[in-house]
């Protein structure tokens, strides 16, 4: 009897607790993009920043990428960047640039206007 109530203490205590914290928001990924490709797209917005974008710090640029290619997986599975026209891309990558580059760099805004 006296384990009992140490033990049930102890477990409403945990779920007490395991309730107060924020749940985590899991990305929405459609998964099905593989390494090499999410890479080559990492790369692909990193070397595009890196050029039109010279002001910016080196560790800037990998969060707006990080942004964008999280985004993009988001909307869009891996095979859809074959199927989809390439203007529709264009103007899709265009505007996370801009969104990313504001979430990752704020004083950017100051920049660009």
């Amino acid at each position: 009897m006296s384990l009992v109530f140490p033990r049930s203490i102890l477990v409403a205590g945990l779920l007490f607790l395991s309730s107060c914290q924020t749940p985590v928001k899991l990305p929405i990924f459609s998964g099905d993009h593989p390494t090499g490709q999410v890479r080559q797209m990492w790369s692909i917005c990193y070397l595009t920043q890196q050029r039109n974008q010279p002001f910016i710090q080196p560790q800037v640029h990998v969060q707006i990428c990080d942004c964008m290619i999280d985004l993009s997986r988001e909307k869009y599975k891996s095979a859809d960047y074959r199927d989809i026209d390439q203007k529709v891309l264009t103007d899709f990558f265009s505007g996370l640039s801009a969104k990313c580059t504001l979430i990752s760099n704020p004083s950017s805004a100051h920049q660009t206007q």
